[in-house]
């Protein structure tokens, strides 16, 4: 569970394309590989060595991707506020019944730049950080509490929309299980290579849970 996501939804989000700005993600991306690079060790470093050094660098991979997204869709419900003078809330210390109804009009204006409608996991998406913001700040959970079922039945209301539309979820053929043993096999950690090898491989991934 992430940020109050379950792992359908997870698996949702890994398929919709829309959550951030492509040129933000690969800048990131960019600056998290190189930052990689430069830190490998040379082939007489110890095994234990790499691997902290791996888990260092997933942690600071998963942290900018929580933070970037956090920000960008706080932006988002800021120029919203902007733009509809008629809905501005102070953030900081509005109730949650008056978020409540920000959100609820917020929600129900969100659409693609080509007008399309989102699709649920992008709502979710959306959702999820403007509840770590929430949690992080003023400890709400715009997920559970009763004060958000107007905001939360308008989000619901949206995905059945995109789907009403014809609009479909982006799925990928699952991995065969004996293509997964053969990855299991080759990434038996038993060299500082195939470590590395195997970040290479799961860093596309692990960014993307976060989101």
């Amino acid at each position: 569970m992430i940020s109050g996501l379950s792992t359908n939804e997870i698996d949702d989000i890994l398929n919709e394309p829309d959550n951030l700005p492509e040129s933000a993600i690969d800048r990131e991306e960019e600056d998290l590989l190189e930052a990689l690079f430069k830190k490998i060790p040379d082939e007489e470093a110890e095994l234990l060595e790499l691997e902290q050094l791996v888990s260092e660098i997933e942690d600071t991979a998963a942290s900018k991707s929580v933070t970037k997204a956090t920000e960008y869709y706080v932006g988002k419900l800021q120029s919203f506020m902007e733009n509809h003078p008629s809905v501005q809330r102070d953030l900081a210390t509005s109730t949650p019944r008056e978020i409540d109804s920000l959100l609820r009009y917020f929600y129900g204006s969100l659409r693609k730049r080509n007008g399309e409608y989102f699709a649920p996991a992008t709502l979710i998406c959306i959702r999820a950080a403007l509840y770590r913001h929430f949690m992080s700040t003023r400890r709400i959970n715009i997920l559970t509490d009763d004060a958000f079922y107007a905001s939360n039945t308008t989000l619901k209301s949206m995905g059945r929309i995109f789907i009403a539309r014809g609009g479909r979820a982006r799925h990928f053929q699952s991995i065969e299980p004996v293509d997964l043993k053969r990855l299991s096999d080759y990434f038996d950690r038993k060299s500082p290579e195939v470590l590395l090898h195997e970040v290479y491989y799961n860093f596309p991934v692990i960014r993307s849970l976060y989101l």
